[in-house]
């Protein structure tokens, strides 16, 4: 299906047919083309309101070769060379300028989670500690380790939390085989 302004421009050529044209306006803007409008009436009307123009040739273009279609590309692989592989130091400066999101001894960069047990934690083992203390240990273990808390320390216990050190942990294996999808792999069947 061809717009109308599609149609108007093939008219304009001396293709197409008027019929077409104002029945589709008709049928698109009923209440901008009266059923009664011939031809040159619904041309005027649809112009008056915009929904065809004369021309559309952008400005600018002087040959039928130099379209904005041609121009676009030809400025999106002049970008495309323009790429910088390394930000300038002006953006870098801009970035950390209105807040330091790299400065790992800040608590406000850390997980919430873990400075919240962290500081509870701490709390524990040692009642004498002040908030003030305790938030500095915190925030030195979790500038080493951000799961520091939940590894060394996730039950409210010294030295238990989760680890991949034990036996039958460790790093998941994909299951391969013919039950990949059941997550088994191959099976062996018993055989007794």
């Amino acid at each position: 299906m061809k717009t109308l302004q599609t149609q108007y421009n093939l008219l304009q050529e001396g293709k197409g047919h008027k019929d077409v044209f104002v029945k589709e306006a008709k049928r698109l803007f009923p209440n901008v083309v009266p059923n009664s409008a011939t031809f040159d009436q619904t041309v005027t009307f649809l112009k008056h309101k915009n929904l065809i123009s004369e021309g559309t040739k952008f400005l600018g273009m002087s040959t039928p070769q130099d379209n904005f279609f041609t121009k676009f590309n030809s400025f999106l692989t002049e970008e495309a060379k323009a790429e910088e592989k390394k930000a300038t130091k002006e953006v870098e400066e801009k970035e950390t300028a209105a807040y330091d999101y790299k400065d790992e001894k800040n608590l406000d960069n850390q997980i919430f989670d873990q400075v919240m047990r962290g500081i509870r934690f701490e709390l524990e083992q040692d009642p004498e500690l002040t908030l003030e203390k305790a938030t500095d240990k915190v925030k030195k273990n979790l500038a080493k380790n951000q799961l520091h808390y939940l590894e060394k320390a996730a039950f409210g216990l010294k030295d238990v939390g989760y680890t991949v050190e034990a036996p039958g942990l460790g790093e998941p294996k994909e299951a391969t085989g013919k039950y990949k999808s059941s997550g088994y792999g191959n099976l062996k069947e018993n055989k007794n």
